[in-house]
């Protein structure tokens, strides 16, 4: 390997990197205890339509279909990882 193509490799590499980053998705895990007819939840909901329009598809929401903790260990739950929202 020439040292024309060491220098250019690592910028290569970097490029094909940071070119899948401008299409990434974030999906949130969101998770509750409430029904889907309580108004907490409703606007959940609302919230999560809002950051997907707001970010043009780029973040979505992944509404659990159940609680992942008790009510009290929602904190827990988030920093543990069992759920983003």
């Amino acid at each position: 390997m020439t040292h024309k193509n060491l220098l250019l490799a690592p910028l290569a590499a970097t490029l094909f990197a940071t070119t899948g980053l401008a299409s990434a998705q974030t999906v949130l895990s969101v998770s509750t205890w409430l029904p889907p007819s309580h108004g907490a939840t409703m606007a959940q909901n609302q919230w999560c339509e809002a950051v997907e329009k707001e970010t043009k598809g780029s973040v979505k929401c992944n509404l659990l279909p159940k609680a992942v903790s008790a009510p009290p260990g929602t904190f827990d739950a988030v920093r543990d990882g069992l759920a983003d929202v």
